[in-house]
């Protein structure tokens, strides 16, 4: 056999697989046109359907303007939402473009990859709930404190946003499919922790308060409005008392006593002509 036999019979071969090929190719453009083109279609119906309804809003309430700006990069959600849809609808196409040509790996990843997607966009939807529900109950919890300092009132929501959110987010991971074993069991331990510590803490900074209220509940019984009392260098009318404190009244001036110096120190209370 000379070489000129050898060239023809390789380009023989080649055609013939070529010609066999061909219309697979074909095929596979024309789907890959029409995948295209429908994309687009499907991209400007959801990104002006959106718009209408008022989705591009729905960031901001979530997760406040400035997070919203910040995370959308000055990116309307509408338009977002139909590149994924074009993105996703390339994707469908792919798998039967993927069989056209005899891409069997190509073909079941991309499956796998589209039956992935649920389990992905379920997680984002579990996560974006749970955040707004801790914002809320942070939103609520300051309002709820809003009486007591700012810094105490600011530090219980924070560490119960802060608590809804980790916990949000595990259950996100788990159901994207990520192992969160190791994590859960950590985390636990973490917050158990910082909980011991706090109830600790407040625990150590409310022992005053309730010093006070238990000496009031023990001495009420003792005390009444008008009585004439002297204690150590104090001497006066009780005008008014509560659970934190004992006002009496000295020469045109009121005197603030902690409820508790009244199981601490001797006091002398001065009868009244109709007592015995």
């Amino acid at each position: 056999m000379t070489w000129t036999d050898v060239l023809l019979r390789s380009f023989a071969a080649f055609g013939a697989k070529l010609m066999s090929f061909l219309p697979n190719l074909l095929g596979a453009l024309l789907l890959l046109a029409l995948a295209a083109l429908l994309a687009s279609f499907l991209r400007r119906v959801v990104s002006k359907g959106l718009g209408m309804i008022g989705f591009d809003a729905l960031p901001a309430k979530v997760f406040g303007k400035e997070r919203a700006e910040r995370f959308m990069d000055d990116a309307a959600p509408s338009i977002l939402a139909g590149k994924m849809v074009y993105w996703l609808t390339i994707l469908l196409f792919l798998v039967t473009i993927a069989e056209t040509l005899g891409w069997q790996v190509v073909s079941e990843k991309t499956s796998d990859l589209i039956g992935y997607l649920p389990r992905l966009f379920s997680a984002v939807l579990i996560f974006i709930i749970g955040y707004y529900i801790a914002t809320f109950i942070r939103n609520a919890l300051d309002a709820t404190f809003g009486s007591m300092s700012g810094d105490t009132g600011n530090a219980i929501s924070r560490v119960a946003y802060y608590i809804i959110l980790v916990f949000i987010s595990i259950t996100a991971l788990d159901q994207a499919g990520v192992d969160t074993t190791l994590l859960t069991a950590n985390i636990s331990i973490i917050i158990g922790a910082v909980m011991v510590a706090f109830a600790v803490a407040f625990a150590l900074a409310a022992k005053g308060i309730l010093h006070n209220i238990l000496s009031f509940l023990y001495s009420r019984d003792h005390l009444e409005l008008g009585q004439e009392i002297t204690m150590g260098d104090v001497h006066g009318t009780i005008v008014a008392m509560d659970h934190m404190y004992v006002v009496v009244h000295n020469n045109g001036e009121d005197i603030l006593i902690p409820t508790r110096e009244f199981t601490e120190q001797r006091v002398r209370i001065k009868r009244k002509s109709s007592q015995k």
